[in-house]
């Protein structure tokens, strides 16, 4: 396997060599510790050659004797063989492992040595995590497992939300076993659902060289990178995603978000393009394409890229006339248009949905004051002190108003 550094040495202050992370497994790699095996009762006590059979009923004997004759004599006992006293686990007793992630899946040693973990599986599988994590924490306390079963236990309490447990468990785990796979996974999905991306990025992305053409590994890589605003270290596992199938609606969002983070912005304007032709109903697309082409309009000042904010925020605010943002969006646009009436009429709706607006009613303001009419812009500013404003609100108003005088 090839040695991996986890970024998870230097986010948890632990001294693990590069070879501690990946490159050895650590205690998990060693056989696993297995309690003695009670002490048998019985005829099970003996060994195969003193086994005693087991008590023939009289009639039994005297209807094999005369139908069976010699033969009879012969039958051979029924008896144990030493290996099975211990009887393993039939495949139907061990939960079907698909519904956890590979890196958390308890080993079949594992599963064999404790039935307490095979039902903390099956919890995971009916999706009861809290009931999972407290059998994990009984089963943990009588008997040492692999990494795995730690991971899995703090997995399932970040699946059960208790996410400063699942922590504890992990950081734990990791001095107790070292910095896994298994324990590396776990540390980064806590990360990235404790809102770390910049975190759980490096962790997933060293894992991903162990997994290279695992999908839901690529994908984690590019979603942490988004969030962390990493988007040129995005593009690459998106790029490996496509090469195996297309992208879903869910990845060519990521996409078109990795791109526009890495400043190519053309690029992104037309993927956005694309999916909106693609899902023309999709509202909640419409409202995610229209903000992104918005902050491109805004970050590059080009009148073609405003132009095509403003006709997405147009079609948002038809589709939502109750989306205050978009409103104070389209005003800011058409403002950066110079039409001066479509930012009066979208800030003038902003500020009815939501009077409160200092940012809509000092953009409303400032078009009435520029456009020569002072008494229009106080008229907004002193609506606006009648509202509920922070006390730095207050000043920015008043001091709107001194300059109009």
């Amino acid at each position: 396997m090839k040695c991996v550094r986890l970024g998870l040495v230097s986010t948890l202050a632990l001294c693990i060599s590069c070879s501690a992370v990946f490159g050895e497994r650590g205690p998990r790699d060693a056989a696993p510790i297995t309690p003695p095996a009670p002490a048998l009762q019985g005829p099970r006590a003996t060994t195969p050659e003193t086994i005693v059979p087991p008590p023939v009923q009289p009639e039994v004997a005297e209807e094999s004797s005369e139908e069976k004759g010699p033969i009879a004599k012969k039958e051979p006992v029924a008896q144990v063989p030493a290996q099975q006293t211990n009887p393993v686990p039939q495949p139907a007793e061990r939960s079907d492992l698909a519904h956890l992630p590979s890196w958390v899946r308890p080993t079949e040693a594992d599963l064999v040595r404790s039935k307490g973990l095979v039902e903390a599986v099956r919890f995971l599988q009916l999706g009861e995590a809290e009931r999972a994590a407290v059998q994990l924490q009984q089963v943990r306390s009588v008997a040492r497992f692999g990494s795995e079963v730690a991971a899995m236990h703090a997995w399932s309490l970040a699946e059960a939300g208790e996410l400063l447990a699942a922590e504890t468990v992990a950081r734990d785990s990791i001095a107790s076993y070292g910095a896994t796979p298994a324990l590396g996974y776990v540390m980064a999905v806590v990360f990235e659902m404790t809102e770390r991306p910049g975190d759980a990025f490096p962790l997933y992305r060293d894992l991903s060289t162990l997994a290279p053409h695992d999908p839901a590994m690529l994908r984690a890589c590019a979603r942490t990178a988004v969030a962390a605003r990493r988007g040129s270290e995005a593009l690459p596992y998106l790029d490996r995603l496509m090469l195996a199938a297309p992208l879903d609606i869910g990845g060519k969002k990521l996409r078109a978000e990795a791109l526009r983070l890495s400043g190519r912005d053309e690029d992104a304007l037309a993927l956005y393009r694309q999916m909106i032709r693609d899902w023309p109903q999709d509202d909640p697309l419409l409202a995610e394409v229209a903000q992104a082409t918005f902050l491109i309009a805004q970050s590059s000042a080009r009148p073609e890229h405003h132009e095509q904010a403003l006709e997405l925020l147009r079609k948002l605010t038809e589709a939502d006339p109750q989306r205050v943002a978009a409103f104070r969006q389209l005003g800011q646009t058409a403002v950066a248009l110079q039409l001066d009436d479509v930012a009066i009429e979208a800030l003038q709706r902003c500020l009815e949905l939501e009077p409160s607006n200092v940012e809509a009613g000092m953009d409303l303001a400032a078009i009435h004051a520029e456009n020569g009419d002072p008494q229009a812009s106080a008229d907004v500013l002193l609506d606006l002190l009648r509202q509920p404003l922070s006390g730095k609100d207050v000043e920015a108003v008043q001091s709107a108003l001194l300059e109009l005088r």
